[in-house]
């Protein structure tokens, strides 16, 4: 599904600049509960997205041959 939302207007919506919320949603790093809901409700996706937003991701989730620990 397509929404016609642009990075721009995700980064407005959740109070943080376009770069942060552009890479925590590519899953580079996690999103806070409001503005992962709020992301969510954007993008008209559902309770488990804004849950996976949430997340932890390993560094290195990008294919690359880096060590697999998770980021602090």
């Amino acid at each position: 599904m397509k929404t016609g939302v642009t990075w721009a207007q995700l980064a407005e919506a959740v109070g943080k600049p376009s770069a942060w919320t552009t890479t925590a949603l590519l899953g580079q790093h996690p999103m806070g509960k409001d503005e992962a809901a709020t992301a969510a409700a954007l993008l008209e996706l559902g309770g488990d997205a804004a849950l996976a937003f949430q997340l932890q991701p390993p560094r290195g989730a990008l294919d690359a041959a880096v060590p697999m620990d998770p980021t602090i």
